[in-house]
């Protein structure tokens, strides 16, 4: 990662100089200057992430539209103090009081207002004369190309955003695109000023070349799919856009262009944002298979609905507002011209519970379905509640002619629209009232509105993943009527892959299976409908922001390329800065000298085949398998392929993550000495022992200490005592298990909010307790069924057993247990379609089809029985699991032989074994250890005087993090391999990630400036991030996506990017920590000299401005990218969801620190205490939002780590207080 220089100071001159005829000392110019202050915009962006990170936590308790008005939308917003107290995580608060703070609208406004102001005073125009001409000409033409491309996006139905020709023309398009990329990176390369440039140009030219060349000689597997290139097609018009753009912007601006660019690509996000996002309207369409509607409802808004139902051919609706029943409540009566009475409001309720209505109990309804219900009032349900609100309220109705009293009414969305309160078969009850010979039907529901077209729901397919309840994919197959003309129009809605028809967009949302009474089901899907004509404004935006940057921070790396190059040519590392470099070793730090004009000396080598032999040998032992017979027959035992959780992995990690699941690791320690029993193993036991003796119905698991109980409360109602580990057999717990299983009926009905800690670990104890009994019975064989005579009753008694033996092995397949029979054939392409023989099985479920297949042969209409060759060797190793280890290796393999006859089983062997390996070599684990070994050695050079040991000592370290780093990029590779996914998938994988990334960054930069810094940010960031990912690892790390995540393109560009902005946001913490605890020291002692303080205080200040405009750049990309994924699956670009909060949050905290930087408000001190802040705002991103558990984004939820959360932002709150309170003194550096 390259650092770069400052910027130069914004210039002010360009629009007063009197030459210009400009009178710059006016009033008006100096209060645009004024209202164009970098500092307002510092404080603007400093107030958006408090106002971001307030309104993310008061989802908690109330609904995002509630959030939106109150904190986002509004101008003043009004902070209760309960807010920071978050029900999810702190329970229920009865704090009181608030106090006002800028509302979204005010600081939009005032970020506006300042952006235009800053470009108007700031920015001057370079170009004269023809230049300036053409210059804004060509601005134009690209001004209107952008125009062209977002109106663009509106002019035909259809899948969204389908280009209008073939995707092969798409796909060359992109071919070619990379193509003439690597050209003119090679053309960069061959003319580059620098050594420095022409690496980088020469490197990522031939990583796209050899990318761009993959794709055209690797066929399918290396081309893109369809929705990538449909999304890559406006990626591609957006970009001609903002290249010819961005020529007129370099002509007019010179060097400023691509800041102008960025500038401009802002601007359209807000308008856009304003004028699109924010008006864009929602609705939500539930169709059930088969059926047709025009209705669309809008879930936020809510009506009453009075229908005429008499008469006409059809039905009379007038519909009043919920906002106008809420504002009438005990007030005057509402009247309508079409309507014979009168409605008062005697009371609205926008959230109740409806309950059947006791003899005794007070009651506001006088007639109707209130005399049977009855509805209370209840807090609106926020983000933490799984339930919506149900409005309810009661009103009289009077005749209008003679004022006479028609009864007073319950009407309550419970009762009136439960069809889609609660996503069912249309079942509502409502009131009829009849008036003068006309039935009225009074319906309190969402509002609807009537679309000009039908929507008819041909097909809809929800396909899981195998062995699993999580869903893989949704897909609605539609038919669109114009309702004038009846033309047709087919499509297809799925994930990430919307339609559009007549200027709206529809979404796959929700699937679901409806009970339509008398034993019949039928399939429902739920469209989300948006209407937004400012959809492609986003991707435009992103687009040309990405060219903005590229230019703007390629500049910066140009004049640090340069700087660079003239202190390498002029010597100035090996002479006067090689001084001052002494001087920083003896006193302050390692700093190796560069050796550009040293001759290369042959005992050079020495130190880099030594650190990475070390590695290598350390890799090596870890990776070969370790034992005798006896762990070989195990390893064999553990690389056998299983399905379990939606893919095929060995029984190794099933192993591993089930004793995790239950007693958080990944091994079984047994009693030992007078504990012990006779006959069971003793000291360490392997988790695939333990689970193939559980599998086998051996009697040693069930006394294996193996589930971790921390709650006293429930320890207590085992009547077991407090023990060390906090882990208990399932012998212990086994005689109260009814007991248990009473307690959990009662608790389901409990809200997840509302039951309390001891209830949520029962719970949490009854699903471990399930899985160990499910392994345990998914592995027994079936009771044979046996037919005892030959009469009516023997006949009948027989097939009884048969059912319950079917039953019981539908009722284990529901479960899905690990599975270890493969299918007798290859499984369909589509999970929906495949039948019993296409799906893996546990022992006792095969056993089961086996028996009735063979008591069914020969029947009329039956097929031949083809039992599984795998079933009976599986017995025969079960059977062996108790036996000496020559006799388990044997039945391993004759398993493995039988199944490998099957196709499943040979095409997942391979992967199976690699991933066994992969467990037991964890590489992972061995590099962080070794990263901790690298940080003492880091130190030690520090510490070391004599100089020649000092660089040999820095020089090992380096090469020794390289064979590291080499490490953790194997183990990032094989998760690749192992997935088919990128490298980050879930917070575990991001972690792996995000330290890889942080180690290549430290790597280079004590390449570039060798003071020992990058070496020791490199191996501390790898040391932590792993430790992270080891705390993070409580399960299957590699486990198959939810449907939403379930798209390559997008986790191969939105998760990769905004992942390295995370990363380089804390690479930025770590730089700063290490600047402020120099300061802090220099100060505190007065050992280090002055000049040499400064000098490491100023290459310090380089290096992170550096990283903190790559943490800019790759965390502003990244979230635009994140939010046109959410606009391709949700259907908005942006919603305020907690997780999309914390990631603007990081893009305005770096936004902040750099042009604080650039209006020298802050100096290097204090540049490095705002990037500590910064890790705060990261590290809420990355794991306080998911703490949250509400928003969209909750598929990402990790419990577990919240202490540790609030023990690292202590750390940090109390360095920044200790930066500032030790360092506020002068120091040499300024700042």
């Amino acid at each position: 990662m390259a650092t770069a220089t400052a910027l130069p100071p914004p210039t002010d001159t360009a629009w007063s100089d009197p030459r210009a005829g400009r009178p710059g000392d006016s009033a008006g110019w100096q209060l645009l200057k004024a209202l164009g202050s970098l500092k307002i915009t510092v404080t603007m962006f400093l107030a958006a992430v408090f106002l971001l990170f307030i309104g993310t936590l008061a989802q908690d308790e109330k609904n995002l539209p509630e959030v939106k008005a109150e904190y986002f939308n509004s101008w003043l917003a009004r902070v209760p103090f309960s807010d920071f107290f978050p029900v999810t995580i702190f329970g229920e608060s009865s704090l009181t009081g608030w106090f006002p703070f800028p509302g979204g609208a005010t600081i939009g406004l005032v970020l506006l207002i300042n952006l235009i102001a800053a470009k108007v005073t700031r920015f001057h125009v370079t170009a004269r004369g023809q230049r300036l001409v053409w210059g804004t000409l060509v601005s134009l033409l690209g001004g209107l190309i952008t125009v062209a491309v977002i109106l663009g996006g509106h002019q035909a139905d259809g899948l969204q955003g389908r280009p209008p020709f073939d995707y092969d023309v798409v796909w060359g398009l992109v071919q070619a695109g990379g193509g003439l990329l690597a050209v003119g990176l090679t053309a960069a390369a061959a003319t580059a000023r620098t050594g420095l440039t022409r690496g980088v140009a020469g490197l990522t030219a031939v990583v796209i070349a050899v990318v761009t060349l993959m794709t055209v000689v690797g066929g399918e597997d290396w081309r893109m799919n369809e929705p990538g290139l449909r999304i890559m097609w406006q990626l591609i018009q957006s970009s001609v856009a903002s290249l010819v753009l961005l020529a007129g912007l370099v002509m007019v601006f010179g060097a400023r262009g691509g800041n102008v660019l960025i500038h401009l690509a802002v601007g359209l996000l807000m308008v856009g944002q304003f004028v699109f996002g924010d008006r864009q309207i929602e609705e939500r369409m539930t169709i059930l298979e088969g059926r047709e509607t025009n209705i669309a409802c809008r879930t936020d808004e809510v009506e009453l609905a009075v229908i005429d139902t008499g008469g006409r051919e059809t039905e009379g609706v007038t519909a009043i507002a919920g906002r106008l029943l809420r504002a009438r409540t005990g007030g005057e009566p509402i009247e309508i011209d079409d309507l014979p009475f009168t409605l008062r409001v005697v009371d609205y309720f926008p959230n109740s519970s409806v309950a059947r209505a006791g003899s005794d109990a007070a009651n506001q309804a006088t007639t109707g379905l209130g005399e049977r219900w009855i509805a209370s009032k209840r807090p609106p349900e926020g983000g933490a509640s799984s339930r919506a609100n149900i409005a309810s309220a009661y009103v009289e109705l009077a005749d209008r002619e003679s004022g006479r009293s028609l009864g007073t009414y319950l009407v309550s969305q419970f009762l009136n629209d439960q069809s889609q309160v609660f996503a069912g078969a249309d079942r509502n009850e409502c009131d009829i009232v009849d008036v003068d010979g006309r039935a009225w039907r009074l319906q309190l529901r969402f509002r609807r509105e009537y679309k000009p077209y039908s929507v008819r729901l041909d097909d809809v397919r929800r396909i899981n993943y195998s062995a699993s309840e999580t869903p893989r994919d949704y897909s609605s197959y539609v038919t669109f009527t114009d309702r004038a003309t009846g033309a047709e129009q087919k499509g297809r809605i799925w994930m990430n892959n919307p339609v559009r028809y007549r200027g709206e967009t529809f979404y796959q949302s929700t699937y679901s299976e409806v009970d339509l009474g008398g034993g019949a089901t039928a399939e429902m899907t739920g469209l989300q409908v948006v209407e937004n004509a400012g959809w492609l404004v986003p991707y435009v935006a992103c687009v040309l922001a990405f060219w903005g940057m590229l230019v703007h921070f390629g500049g910066t790396f140009l004049r640090y390329a340069d700087r660079h190059e003239r202190q390498r040519r002029a010597g100035a590392d090996d002479g006067q800065d090689r001084r001052a470099a002494r001087k920083l070793r003896g006193r302050v730090i390692h700093a190796a000298p560069a050796r550009f004009s040293k001759p290369f000396e042959p005992a050079e080598l020495l130190s880099p085949l030594a650190a990475v032999l070390c590695v290598a040998a350390i890799a090596g032992m870890a990776a070969w398998p370790r034992g005798g017979e006896e762990a070989a027959a195990w390893r064999a035992a553990g690389s056998l392929p299983v399905m379990h959780e939606g893919r095929i992995k060995p029984l190794d990690t099933v192993a591993r993550n089930t004793a995790q699941l239950l007693s958080n690791r990944t091994s079984i320690k047994m009693p030992a000495g007078e504990e012990a029993t006779a006959g069971d193993p003793v000291g360490r036991v392997t988790a695939t022992e333990w689970l193939m003796a559980l599998m086998a119905g051996g009697e040693w698991p069930a006394r294996a200490p193996i589930f971790r109980i921390d709650a006293k409360e429930v320890v207590d109602l085992f009547d077991l005592p407090r023990r060390p580990g906090h882990r208990y057999a399932y012998a212990e717990l086994e005689p109260k298990r009814a007991e248990v299983r009473r307690q959990i009926e009662t608790l389901r009905d409990v809200p997840r909010e509302e039951r309390s800690f001891g209830q949520q670990k029962l719970l949490e104890l009854e699903q471990k307790l399930s899985a160990y009994e499910l392994i345990r019975v998914a592995y027994q064989a079936p009771p044979m069924p046996t037919l005892a005579g030959d009469d009516e009753a023997a006949r009948r008694a027989f097939l009884g057993e048969v059912m319950r033996m079917i039953q019981g092995a539908r009722l284990i397949e529901s479960n899905h247990p690990p599975a270890l029979i493969p299918p007798l054939g290859r499984a369909a392409g589509d999970p929906a379609e495949a039948d019993r023989s296409a799906r893996w099985q546990a022992l006792e479920p095969a056993l089961a089809d086996a028996i009735v297949a063979k008591i069914l042969a020969g029947r009329p209409g039956q097929p031949p029985p083809t039992p599984n060759p795998a079933i009976f060797p599986l017995t025969e190793l079960l059977e062996a699991v108790e036996q000496d280890a020559n006799a388990l290796g044997t039945a391993v393999a004759a398993y493995r032989d039988a199944a490998s006859t099957l196709p499943e089983f040979a095409a997942a062997e391979s992967a199976a074994a690699s991933e066994a390996w992969f467990n037991a070599f964890n590489p992972t684990f061995l590099a962080r250890w070794l990263y901790v070994l690298a940080v003492l050695l880091c130190f030690a050079s520090f510490l070391v005087w004599r100089e020649s040991w000092r660089e040999a000592l820095g020089s090992f370290t380096w090469w020794l993090l390289a064979g590291i780093f080499l490490l953790h990029t194997f183990a990032l590779g094989m998760r690749i391999w192992l997935t088919g996914r990128p490298p980050v998938v879930n917070l575990y994988s991001s972690a792996v990630f995000i330290g890889w990334a942080c180690v290549l960054a430290g790597l280079v930069l004590e390449r570039l400036h060798r003071i020992g810094v990058g070496n020791l940010v490199a191996a501390i960031a790898g040391g932590l991030t792993l430790g992270v990912a080891y705390g993070l690892e409580s399960g299957d790390t590699m486990h198959v996506l939810q449907a939403v995540l379930d798209t390559q393109f997008w986790l191969s560009t939105h998760v990769i990017t905004v992942t390295l902005g995370y990363g380089a946001s804390f690479l930025a913490g770590l730089l700063g920590t290490m600047a402020i605890v120099h300061r802090g020291w220099a100060e505190l002692t007065g050992r280090a000299d002055a000049s040499a303080s400064r000098d490491l205080q100023d290459r310090l200040y380089r290096m992170n401005y550096g990283v903190v405009c790559f943490a800019l750049f790759f965390s502003f990309i990244g979230t635009v990218l994140g939010g046109l994924w959410a606009d391709d699956s949700w259907g908005r670009f942006w919603g305020w969801d907690p997780k999309e909060n914390g990631a603007l949050m990081i893009v305005l905290w770096n936004a902040a620190v750099l042009h604080a930087r650039w209006d020298r408000w802050i100096g290097p001190r204090g540049f490095a205490l705002f990037t500590i802040g910064g890790n705060i705002v990261t590290a809420w991103s990355w794991f306080g939002t998911n703490q949250l558990g509400i928003g969209l984004h909750s598929y990402g939820f990790t419990s577990g780590v919240l202490l540790l959360l609030g023990g690292y932002v202590a750390s940090q709150l109390l360095l920044l207080a200790a930066g500032w309170a030790l360092t506020s003194r002068s120091q040499p550096a300024g700042g």
